[in-house]
């Protein structure tokens, strides 16, 4: 075994090599205990460096051949799509399918080795079928009753004398002479006073198992005389020495243990003595301690497992109904501790297979009832081979008896695991079925919603809502629907009642989904704080349960909340963290790369890189005191630049849509068009819209439907009047109750008209969106083409309530721009500074004459001077006349960051209509800039 050093067995392991070197089958045999699981172990074919070796171990007595070959699939990274002979299969004609899954995997790898350990008579003859064609041998270890007679046997035998001395020697330290055991300290004439135990070594008729066990005898407790030589009688004497929580604990191990070995990780293992939990861990430790000291227990990274041969000899007074009975005493409180953490099933999936299949032929109903929360769990986690395997178990052992629910339970749950490993079509195969009950139809909804059939979707979870309470799963995957349709009108309730219904049924997992799609729901409406809440705490849910599926979900959603509240200027708390989370944390399905490489698109669009010199650091942030507005405070730019990050600036910029390809091949049809969607704005192609208004048609979004034919209205076609598409972008909008969206085809309208916006229009959006995306929107004025801000169509907001209700374009914005390079301690830069209109504000198109004259002044707070230290006349001007406006000149004293406020003010009446303030970073004289530079200010002087 795993740290069990291999000790005399050189000998053996050679000549084993040698057995399996021309064969294709051999069976290794041996007495209880003799280490036939270590050799086995420790053997690679010959004259292969690196053999591809597969191992199956702790199989049981009732397990049959197929779930033996179902998990040797998982062990080789089998693909659930080769499971479609065998995903319908019934239960007696599942070997046939699973036997040609196996050989057709193993013929794709060159001179494989299976070591199976504990296989009997059927699962040989399987094993003998599997090889056929294929270039795999295979090395079991079996019993000897149950062999094929023309199975080759290597038969182990007991350990040589001088092999048998070497062992005791080399791990308990002890030294043999003259039949006794002697400390590595005894020497010289002391030695008969350091004599630790006797023992008869001088009969070699004693396995490495015995062997150990009289050592670890020998060297602890009071006198025991001369040691028995058999291991049935030294096993008896090392269960004498136990406490009783270690014999409590070996009498557990031992029921469990005895249908076949089983591996128990240390998780599982504080749960198995009465009284103790995981909390009172130092009980368990101690008795696993004790236990390992006598060599009964072995330890690996695995956990541990009682000797076969020592749970043999505590089980062989007992009845096989008191095996049983204390077989589910054992594993029921396994069993409930994995309702209570689900994540226990994510790190030991097997090991509660192998569990389940110990107490299924009871008559407990708690045992029965867990078949149907193990195939659940499993389900969620993708694992096909392990719930094929326990559907296996599950009808071999009730028959006839079994539950029709349950049953149906177990018929749905593959199509659920095959979803999540993105086999929508094998996943439709098991749902395939005439009269279908309702676990079924819920999974069949849930598929239809991957393949992008909504319509479908909501019919099927009509139907399962008649006549039945409160399913938080069906309740929460209909506000999902009509989430992915733009639909928001009654999802708030339904989602508040999913949670509550998840609560009540103790469902982890369902509350976590249910939490998710809130937070999404939040996202859309534009509240963004309340989003992130709900977004990371679902994102800790399923970090708890460890479902790496919603896990993705999650990240996705976080980026998508990042992104969107980047451009809207109101970062979320915490959201940098968020982004790297989500971006370092790697994906488990193709979708989710292809949804995070979209968003991630999206933040490196909305960050828009800077200068690499004379930029201003920071941010403007300004004060709205007077008509001019603002409220976004401007932007900063750099010499021959445009903003710089850091800045209220939101623009179009490059983005990496290349990596976008990915989405296409998804299983994901809404997804996909949404990404096509994109590709049309960000190409500015027709051809692209056009595809993507298909699509959402086909899978029933007609949110998506309504920008797309925004859009292509907005592109204005040779052929076709654009009204058209527009008309039809405001009857979706209109039919989805979303308002934002009817604003903006009326104001796409207007400006395709050549009139100006209509300011019940403008003030619409304002009261929606944030300033910062609406200053995103590029005017034919501008840019001689309109575009509404990519952002915009990620949500559907609605009014806030804050009071604010203006429009960007209407405002004008102080714009300041650096002039000079890096700025340096006692040399002057130049900053100038202009009053830029919005296109909507009424200077925007004003004379000369008609413009306000106003003043502008800069106040220095920090050890620096500005000139002019008097107020500058400057009036309005457009954003491309670099005349207009006024020039400072800022001198620091210091290097560090410095600050300067601007006011702009009314030159007849003294009104101060907008104040800003900015930091400059000035360098030292080699070139650094102290980034985290207190305020510079000069100390007051003594008088």
């Amino acid at each position: 075994m795993d740290g069990v050093p291999l000790v005399g067995r050189e000998e053996e392991l050679r000549e084993l090599r040698e057995a399996l070197a021309p064969r294709r089958i051999v069976v290794l045999t041996g007495p209880p205990g003799s280490g036939k699981s270590a050799l086995a172990r420790h053997v690679t074919p010959r004259g292969s460096s690196s053999p591809q070796v597969f191992r199956v171990e702790d199989i049981g007595l009732r397990e049959r051949p197929e779930v033996t070959l179902l998990r040797l699939l998982e062990s080789l990274g089998a693909r659930p799509g080769r499971l479609t002979a065998a995903i319908g299969a019934p239960a007696d004609g599942l070997l046939e399918p699973v036997i040609e899954i196996c050989r057709r995997e193993l013929a794709d790898r060159i001179r494989p080795v299976l070591v199976v350990d504990g296989a009997r008579g059927p699962l040989l003859d399987a094993l003998q079928s599997v090889l056929d064609g294929t270039d795999c041998q295979v090395l079991a270890v079996a019993e000897e009753e149950g062999i094929p007679p023309a199975a080759y046997t290597y038969e182990l035998g007991d350990l040589a004398l001088p092999a048998a001395r070497r062992l005791i020697s080399d791990t308990t330290g002890y030294s043999y002479a003259s039949g006794y055991l002697y400390s590595s300290a005894a020497t010289g004439e002391a030695a008969g006073d350091r004599l630790v135990r006797p023992a008869t070594l001088d009969r070699p008729a004693l396995t490495p198992l015995a062997l150990r066990i009289g050592a670890a005898l020998a060297g602890t407790g009071g006198k025991v005389g001369e040691l028995p030589d058999t291991l049935p009688r030294l096993v008896d004497l090392a269960l004498a020495r136990l406490n009783r929580d270690a014999a409590r604990l070996c009498d557990a191990l031992a029921a469990l243990t005895g249908p076949g070995g089983l591996w128990l990780p240390d998780e599982l293992v504080a749960h198995l003595l009465p009284g103790a939990d995981s909390s009172d861990g130092h009980r368990t430790r101690n008795a696993t301690a004790e236990l390992r000291e006598l060599r009964l227990l072995e330890r690996d990274k695995r956990g541990v497992r009682l000797h076969r041969a020592v749970a043999e000899q505590v089980t062989r007074h007992w009845s096989p109904e008191q095996v049983a009975d204390r077989a589910v005493a054992a594993a029921l409180p396994l069993l409930r501790e994995a309702r209570r953490s689900p994540a226990l099933v994510a790190d030991h999936a097997t090991t509660y297979l192998l569990l389940l299949t110990r107490v299924l032929p009871t008559e407990d109903p708690e045992a029965r009832g867990f078949s149907a929360y193990l195939a659940g769990e499993l389900a969620h986690r993708g694992k096909v081979f392990e719930l094929l395997a326990l559907r296996q178990c599950v009808r071999h052992t009730l028959g006839e008896d079994g539950d029709a629910e349950a049953d149906a339970d177990l018929a749905a749950a593959p199509a659920l695991a095959l979803r999540r490993c993105e086999e929508p079509g094998l996943a439709r195969v098991v749902l395939s079925r005439d009269d279908p009950a309702p676990s079924e139809l819920l999974q069949l909804a849930l598929l239809e919603r991957d393949l992008g059939r909504l319509h479908e979707t909501e019919r099927l979870l009509a139907g399962l809502s008649a006549g039945r309470g409160a399913d938080g799963w069906v309740l929460h995957t209909k506000a999902a629907v009509a989430c992915d349709r733009g639909d928001l009108r009654g999802v708030g309730p339904l989602l508040r009642r999913a949670i509550e219904a998840h609560q009540v049924a103790g469902d982890l997992r369902g509350e976590a989904w249910a939490v998710l799609e809130y937070g999404r729901w939040c996202l859309l409406r534009g509240d963004f704080e309340a989003a992130v809440k709900r977004l990371s705490a679902a994102r800790v849910m399923f970090l708890d349960i460890k479902d790496a599926y919603g896990r993705d979900c999650a990240d996705i959603e976080l980026l998508r909340l990042s992104a969107v509240s980047r451009a809207n200027g109101r970062p979320v708390a915490d959201w940098q963290n968020s982004d790297v989370r989500a971006l370092w944390q790697p994906p488990v399905r193709s979708w989710a790369v292809a949804w995070r490489a979209l968003h991630a698109a999206m933040l490196a669009e909305g960050t828009v890189a800077g200068p690499a010199v004379g930029v201003v650091a920071g941010s403007v942030s300004g004060t709205d005191v007077g008509p001019l507005g603002g409220s976004d405070g401007g932007s900063v730019v750099g010499p021959d630049t445009g903003p710089i990050a850091g800045s209220s600036f939101v623009g179009p910029g490059p983005a990496p849509f290349a990596a976008l390809q990915r989405l296409d091949n998804a299983v994901d049809p809404v997804g996909g068009a949404w990404h096509t969607h994109c590709l049309g704005i960000r190409e500015d192609r027709r051809t692209y819209l056009e595809a993507a208004a298909r699509a959402f048609g086909d899978t029933g979004c007609p949110h998506g439907q309504a920008w797309s034919a925004l859009e292509l209205g907005i592109r204005q076609p040779e052929h076709g009047p654009s009204r058209h598409a527009l008309a039809r972008a405001r009857a979706l909008f209109e039919s989805l109750g979303d308002e934002a969206g009817k604003a903006w085809t009326d104001l796409a309208q207007a400006v395709l008209d050549g009139e100006p916006p209509p300011r019940g229009v403008l003030w619409e959006l304002s009261r929606r969106y944030a300033p910062q995306l609406l200053a995103g929107i590029e005017w034919p004025e501008e840019h001689g083409r309109f575009r509404i801000p990519r952002a915009a169509r990620h949500t559907i907001p609605e009014p806030r309530h804050d009071g604010l209700a203006r429009f960007p374009t209407t405002e004008s914005r102080i714009r300041l721009t650096l002039l000079d390079d890096t700025p340096a301690a006692d040399d002057a830069a130049r900053i100038a500074l202009r009053l830029v209109p919005g296109v909507h504000h009424p200077w925007a198109g004003a004379a000369g004459p008609a413009l306000p004259w106003l003043s502008a002044r800069a106040v220095p707070l920090t050890s620096a001077e500005v000139q002019p230290e008097h107020a500058v006349t400057i009036r309005p001007s457009a954003a491309d006349d670099p005349d207009a406006g006024a020039e400072f000149r800022f001198t620091p004293r210091r290097p560090g960051r410095h600050r300067i406020r601007f006011v702009v003010e009314h030159h007849d009446t003294g009104t101060v209509l907008q104040e800003v303030e900015t930091e400059i970073d000035v360098t030292d004289a080699r070139g650094s800039v102290p980034s985290a530079a207190p305020p510079l200010t000069e100390p007051l002087r003594g008088r």
